[in-house]
């Protein structure tokens, strides 16, 4: 039997890498796959399919439990949208293309780690900031936005401002830049957090009212720009 490693966060906030079986599916994966010589501590419920995450176009699935003792919560910081959910037992994290396992390192993963938090954390307070007015509108059962919405390659910035001639531009161009970086980290944030809402309404579930009012400022933000 060929394997691969996934990788374990284990409850005490070590990481280790696991092997397992290469030629299992990431739709069916459950604790009953984890066996051999490793010893896991699981929570009272099964693990669930918790996000997939975009990573060097392939995906990072993260499997865990919802349900379990305090003592056994989980220690490990996840990337958003997932960062305020609580754990219990070990996370898994399964590395794959079209469902089928890839091999992950702890280096690996660490690498998938700083990229998933990467664009995320300039803009916590600004969504903050907005929480009060989204509150009355949070509920996003209703809230439907087109697939096409999540595309980011056809997006375009307008320029609209016109330039005297003679003037310095560059103190303006700065201004874009940052513009720019600033439109680029919300449609980062906005995918993921979309990507995820629609995956826990495809299952059945309903996602937390705190990823759903951050759902809902980034729209209303990309939007102001045009660029939804």
């Amino acid at each position: 039997m060929s394997t691969i490693n996934i990788i374990c966060l284990s409850y005490d906030g070590t990481i280790r890498e696991v092997p397992i079986n290469s030629e299992l599916s990431v739709s069916t994966f459950n604790k009953n796959n984890l066996t051999g010589k490793n010893k896991f501590i699981f929570g009272e419920s099964e693990l669930e399919r918790e996000c997939d995450y975009d990573y060097n176009d392939k995906f990072v699935t993260i499997f865990a439990s919802l349900k379990g003792n305090e003592n056994i919560s989980n220690k490990h910081e996840l990337p958003p949208p997932i960062d305020n959910n609580t754990y219990y037992g070990d996370i898994f994290a399964l590395y794959h293309e079209n469902e089928k396992l890839i091999n992950m390192s702890k280096d690996q993963y660490k690498d998938f780690y700083e990229t998933a938090f990467g664009g995320f954390e300039d803009l916590d307070n600004d969504s903050n900031e907005d929480d009060d007015d989204d509150n009355d509108n949070s509920d996003l059962d209703g809230f439907i936005v087109n697939d096409s919405d999540a595309e980011t390659s056809d997006y375009h910035t307008s320029d609209d401002e016109n330039y005297t001639d003679g003037e310095d531009d560059s103190a303006d161009d700065t201004e874009d830049d940052s513009d720019t970086d600033d439109t680029d980290q919300l449609l980062e944030q906005y995918d993921v957090y979309k990507h995820y809402v629609d995956s826990m309404r495809k299952s059945g579930k309903s996602a937390t009212k705190s990823i759903q009012d951050k759902l809902k400022y980034l729209y209303d933000e990309l939007k102001k720009r045009n660029i939804l």
